[in-house]
């Protein structure tokens, strides 16, 4: 059975058993396995909360020689960016579990947010391993992948969080397939091929939220009427259950009023989708 590479979006191990700073450790090793005979842990954690290590380290640690056979369990890669190395250290570290035929866990983030520099990007490791690895090709990736979503999350997540990504964030940004040096546009024209790994396509469109077309708009929100309100949903073909309007109306004005921002389309969907699901964040209020 291939071993498996999984993902964390900032999902916290059950057991941490590394270092600051990834050191080839036989009693850290030998303690570690220990714990996983007892099933005291299921897999263990190679952290880096200084951000100190390297690829070439992480890459070594675990390795075929030391640590990954020893424990005998799965391996996480935690990295901060302080650096400007979360993700290079993650995959390095992924990809040096997986040659010594362990489980591999990296944790990341959503566009990288996380403490001070940040995490590793959930995006970047996934296209580092599908595209620049191959690696989606020889193991098993723990949970299926559907990249069609990849802008229209990175986006919203940049949007609810109000960090926005730079244009060159790697697959998302919105220069990241932008050419114009002479050599790159002339080749790019030729061959995506020749300047890119893979078809920008595979992520998905650009989101096209309501509230961010250009000109004359009506919205709907924390201070909107009825008529606007069925103006946006009648124009997003958004269907309102028989008796639910009232209710999905003003769930729509106190959601607009919590977050300060207007609503996307898929926000108003699960809204008018689940009503009274929605209400229960919102007692005495309704």
């Amino acid at each position: 059975m291939p071993a498996t590479l999984a993902m964390v979006a900032m999902a916290k191990s059950m057991f941490g058993a590394g270092s600051d700073f990834p050191l080839t450790s036989a009693r850290t090793a030998s303690a570690t396995a220990s714990c996983a005979d007892f099933g005291a842990a299921r897999r263990t954690r190679s952290s880096s909360k200084m951000a100190r290590g390297s690829p070439a380290r992480y890459t070594k640690w675990p390795n075929p020689g030391t640590f990954s056979p020893a424990v005998g369990i799965p391996v996480e890669t935690h990295c901060h960016n302080d650096l400007g190395m979360a993700v290079a250290n993650s995959v390095s570290g992924a990809l040096g579990d997986l040659d010594a035929g362990q489980d591999a866990w990296v944790n990341t983030c959503v566009n990288g947010i996380g403490e001070r520099s940040g995490n590793a990007d959930l995006l970047s490791c996934i296209l580092a391993f599908r595209y620049g690895f191959g690696v989606s090709e020889s193991v098993s990736v723990g949970d299926p992948l559907d990249l069609s979503w990849a802008r229209r999350f990175g986006l919203w997540a940049a949007y609810a969080f109000g960090q926005p990504l730079p244009p060159a964030w790697p697959g998302v940004g919105r220069n990241a397939f932008a050419h114009e040096s002479g050599i790159h546009a002339d080749g790019a024209l030729k061959d995506r091929g020749n300047y890119e790994l893979y078809d920008d396509s595979v992520l998905g469109p650009f989101p096209s939220d309501w509230f961010t077309r250009e000109g004359r708009v009506v919205l709907t929100g924390e201070y909107g009427g009825k008529a606007g309100f069925r103006h946006v949903l009648d124009g997003l073909g958004i269907a309102v259950a028989d008796g639910q309007e009232d209710l999905v109306f003003s769930l729509v004005q106190l959601c607009a009023s919590a977050t300060g921002k207007p609503l996307t389309d898929d926000e108003l969907r699960l809204i008018a989708g689940y009503p009274r699901q929605l209400a229960l964040l919102f007692p005495g209020q309704l």
